[in-house]
């Protein structure tokens, strides 16, 4: 039997990471399961040259988002395409789920919001492999920004409410504009324990 595939998204701040690992290391301890776990963008070639233009992008004054939008479109999604092709699907095949922080909705949201259109971005995605299961931790703009200042994370340039608030309604909007896919939100306002029961019963549905 093939592994299942799960993504967990949401804005910055909304504790997928936390609960990629809580995922983890429940599903570990379950007898005859085996899990991968992994995020994007990815720490190989591609993913890697995307921190590093970011951060010599961030160095010189310049908004990678607005003024380079479509380079690192394309960029994110080369790297999607070959952690898909190179890790996802092969490990799939063995029979181990993967459970990734972030996918294509990322792209698909925060793109979208700095201007490109829905219809080129789902075109980049042609064909793309489609998750088991995609869990939104939603959250309210403000409590993301609050999350982000109590982490001392290093400020993005889309660090605005106004930005903020439009990536969650996107975020929200997904699952009406993706009716064939999977798509489950949760209540990121909840605590954490509550988070990750709510995602481990969607996990065991599928």
């Amino acid at each position: 039997m093939k592994g299942r595939f799960v993504v967990l998204e949401g804005m910055d701040g909304c504790g997928s990471t936390t609960q990629l690992a809580k995922l983890g290391s429940y599903l570990s301890k379950k007898e005859g399961i085996h899990v991968f776990l992994t995020k994007e963008p990815t720490g190989f070639e591609i993913g890697t040259k995307i921190k590093r233009k970011l951060k010599e992008d961030k160095a010189l004054g310049i908004n990678p988002f607005e003024d380079k939008g479509e380079e690192y479109a394309f960029l994110y999604t080369n790297d999607r395409r070959s952690h898909v092709e190179n890790v996802i699907k092969p490990i799939l095949e063995k029979g181990i789920h993967v459970i990734c922080d972030r996918f294509k909705y990322s792209t698909l949201v925060y793109q979208q919001v700095q201007g490109m259109s829905w219809e080129w971005l789902m075109q980049l995605h042609h064909n793309l492999l489609v998750p088991d299961l995609v869990v939104i931790i939603d959250l309210p703009a403000e409590e993301a920004m609050k999350r982000r200042i109590g982490d001392q994370t290093t400020p993005e340039f889309f660090e605005k409410l106004d930005f903020q608030e439009e990536v969650r309604n996107h975020y929200v909007a997904l699952k009406e504009k993706l009716p064939t896919e999977r798509i489950v939100i949760i209540d990121g306002t909840e605590p954490i324990e509550s988070v990750h029961q709510k995602i481990k019963d969607e996990f065991n549905k599928i």
